[in-house]
């Protein structure tokens, strides 16, 4: 809860709100710090606490703070784990991985430390010791779906698709009223070249309310099947929506490059407006389009290649890197998994 207050107070311009955010954060700190005991501290806890008066312009007590933090001796398994989650809800992966690393030696049960160890190897493309750590995450917790995705994604970007798509179709036996799982599943059945799996399991997910990229998504599918006016169809629907995720803008840039090129690019604008840290869209977006149509044809092929053999169209993002707490991320494009009510709280 911390965590998700301090991060809307970091992206709020109204100072009230930001302020109001902030306390509710500090209280949370507190009470962390609580809860973990007075008699030993916690550095995330007080690194957390440090970033939280510099957001308020305390800068003297966030630099006590900072050097009160850097004392303290990191003990069992929870410390190494909650600082690596911190520098994992941070993005820096590799600073999260050491500590993380071990919390498992100490505690090898420790289930959260494993997840979250998994997603910084997936977020750092070390596929094969991400899919280790999952393997031990649906040995702890065999019924927590997001573990069973996870490692479906980083089979995934191995090329692994059978597996990949073994794993989509148990988290969604475990969870069957998430689109997202659907639409992952899909995209394995495109790499397949099976369209007719495609085209159910996008159906179910837009009827689970899936973002405007599921129609591009179907439109690829029901072509590959040699369904025109259906693919036409879902093409134009997918332009008239208006996308309010980077994925969906970026699906509607790339649609919209040969015959629309200031909406295209205003398209990728907003994918970049909802998420900075999206580097494809930065790989996509041109400085500034050619008028000649051959030109943008060719420039759009060599603007991005994603992954070795996989399709710009093929999205996939981990879940929960950043997300423990239930909390909204400074990542966007990474899920949320519903909060588990055996980790410790510190996606």
């Amino acid at each position: 809860m911390a965590r998700a207050n301090q991060v809307q107070a970091a992206g709020l311009t109204d100072p009230d709100q930001c302020a109001k955010h902030l306390q509710l954060a500090m209280r949370c700190n507190q009470a962390a710090e609580t809860a973990a005991g007075a008699e030993r501290g916690v550095r995330a806890i007080w690194e957390q606490r440090a970033e939280l008066n510099r957001l308020a312009g305390n800068e003297t007590d966030a630099l006590t703070l900072l050097e009160k933090a850097s004392k303290v001796a990191l003990r069992v398994d929870r410390d190494y784990f909650m600082l690596g989650h911190k520098y994992a809800m941070e993005g820096n992966f590799r600073k999260a991985l050491p500590l993380l690393q071990e919390a498992t030696r100490q505690n090898p049960r420790n289930f959260a430390a494993w997840f979250v160890r998994g997603n910084c190897h997936f977020e750092m493309v070390q596929d094969a010791q991400a899919v280790g750590c999952f393997n031990v995450c649906v040995g702890l917790q065999p019924n927590f779906h997001w573990a069973w995705y996870n490692r479906g994604l980083a089979y995934a970007r191995q090329r692994n698709l059978q597996q990949a798509q073994a794993d989509f179709r148990h988290t969604i036996e475990l969870q069957p009223e998430v689109a997202k799982l659907y639409v992952s599943r899909a995209r394995i059945a495109l790499e397949l070249k099976e369209p007719k799996d495609a085209i159910q399991d996008l159906d179910k997910a837009l009827d689970l309310g899936a973002p405007a990229y599921a129609y591009f998504l179907r439109a690829r599918a029901r072509m590959a099947a040699g369904d025109k006016a259906g693919a036409k169809a879902d093409h134009a629907k997918g332009l008239q929506e208006e996308p309010n995720d980077e994925k969906s803008c970026v699906e509607q840039g790339l649609a919209l490059v040969n015959t629309d090129p200031k909406r295209a690019l205003a398209a990728f604008d907003k994918a970049l407006e909802i998420n900075r840290a999206l580097s494809r869209v930065c790989r996509i977006r041109p400085p500034s389009f050619p008028t000649n149509s051959t030109k943008t044809r060719n420039r759009k092929r060599c603007w991005t290649k994603p992954w070795p053999g996989i399709p710009i169209p093929f999205w996939f993002a981990p879940v929960g890197v950043s997300c423990w707490h239930g909390a909204a991320s400074a990542r966007p494009h990474i899920a949320m998994p519903p909060r588990h009510s055996c980790l410790t709280r510190s996606r």
